[in-house]
């Protein structure tokens, strides 16, 4: 045992030279590896035209791969850009990370459920630094803290929320006090029918005070919700003012060049809110008492200049007092059976609306009843610029269409008129 205790001492030194030396060489292969990504960089700015750009030109370059890189949202997958660009060279990743616009929109299909998956788009989520974020939640929207964590993280840095949900309300995912203090626009999209929680919806609302703009796709609240009582609990719902939102869509309405998306939505939300800046308002399912929208607009006093609304009934008194709270009107859109009849109170009084520029009707399909008299009386009573019908009867042939476009025309002169038929 002594024979070797002597011999120990040497190769432990031995090893410790061996060591040393695989170190040395190995940061000499570090040291010779990086020179060589050197060269193939300088080789690239001689042969690769973009290597020669400026960096705002290169990430311009980058930013026009998508449709609208301010809004759309791309999912975090490898195969989705920006993610596709980091894999193609050193030098697209350096741009993609330097252009904090192309990590600015993230869309999931699907709620975070893993650790891993919550820390890629948080990691995706702040290489947009500062820039204003849009964020698409798409699915079953269960109680997961793991998207509340990321809601909660990123809510003050939120310009663009959208909800597309399944089931369950997405007030669910939020933390009582979460704030929302830029977000500009809201939207919830129902893939059902199922009922909603009309005083979720208001709090979401709620904590945005800067809200601009507010689309609810499908969205419907019980009855319940429509209660007079004030003990329930609704008395909270009625005292909510909201200063800054200018467009609330209940519903998404047909439009003019475009029928691919068509969906309804409550009036309910209306009973409840005070909006003073509201400019837009589409509504596709009035299903609230006409004293209640009345009163509505009383309390808001908004500067509407566009509407959209389905009158439930074509009561001359009701539609009167209706458009004496909003003078300021200029587009009018009016869908359903009652198109007609409301044309003919426009026609009668000419003191409504006074501000009236652009008009389109779109009466149902099942509505064989064309009042071209009372739109000739309307285009004579009123200074129109433009006159617009799109109805879904396939019975008119070109020619009538084109005879009723020409007596329109001849009614009055100068007017935009266009009716459209819709298969």
């Amino acid at each position: 045992m002594a024979q070797y205790s002597s011999i120990l001492p040497q190769l432990q030194e031995h090893i410790g030279v061996l060591s040393s030396a695989i170190e040395a060489q190995e940061e000499i292969l570090r040291d010779l590896r990086h020179r060589r990504t050197d060269a193939y960089q300088d080789l690239n700015f001689l042969v690769d035209p973009m290597a020669r750009l400026p960096l705002e030109l290169q990430s311009d370059i980058f930013l026009r791969c998508f449709p609208d890189s301010s809004t759309s949202a791309t999912e975090p997958i490898p195969s989705a850009p920006p993610m596709v660009f980091m894999a193609v060279s050193r030098m697209w990743r350096d741009i993609a990370l330097a252009t904090p616009r192309l990590w600015a929109a993230l869309r999931m299909k699907y709620l975070p459920r893993s650790d891993s998956f919550v820390e890629r788009c948080r990691n995706w989520m702040k290489r947009a630094g500062r820039y204003p974020l849009t964020l698409a939640l798409h699915g079953d929207l269960i109680v997961d803290h793991h998207a509340r964590d990321l809601l909660d993280e990123f809510s003050e840095q939120l310009h663009h929320l959208c909800f597309q949900v399944t089931c369950k309300n997405p007030q669910l995912l939020l933390s009582s006090n979460v704030q929302f203090p830029c977000l500009e626009t809201l939207t919830i999209h129902r893939g059902d029918r199922a009922s909603s929680d009309t005083l979720d919806c208001i709090q979401l609302i709620g904590a945005a005070p800067n809200l601009l703009e507010c689309d609810l796709r499908n969205m419907f609240f019980n009855d319940s919700d429509n209660s007079d009582d004030e003990t329930d609990g609704t008395h909270y719902m009625h005292s909510m003012v909201h200063s800054s939102l200018q467009q609330l869509r209940l519903g998404c309405p047909w439009p003019w060049d475009d029928n691919s998306c068509q969906s309804e939505s409550s009036a309910v939300p209306l009973q409840h809110l005070t909006l003073p800046a509201l400019r837009g308002l589409y509504m596709t399912k009035f299903d609230i008492k006409m004293e209640h929208f009345i009163s509505f607009l009383i309390r808001s006093s908004p500067p509407l200049d566009t509407v959209f609304i389905n009158f439930p009934s074509p009561d001359e008194q009701i539609v009167s007092d209706c458009f004496r709270h909003i003078p300021s009107l200029m587009s009018l859109t009016l869908d359903g059976d009652s198109s007609f009849p409301v044309i003919s109170i426009l026609a009668a009084h000419t003191t409504l609306l006074p501000n009236l520029g652009h008009l389109t009707i779109q009466p149902w399909r099942r509505s064989a009843y064309w009042d071209f008299d009372a739109v000739k009386r309307l285009l004579s009573a009123r200074p129109l610029r433009s006159f617009r019908i799109r109805h879904e009867d396939s019975g008119l042939s070109d020619e009538t269409v084109i005879a009723l476009i020409k007596e329109l025309e001849d009614s009055r002169g100068g007017v935009d008129i266009c009716v459209v038929l819709v298969e």
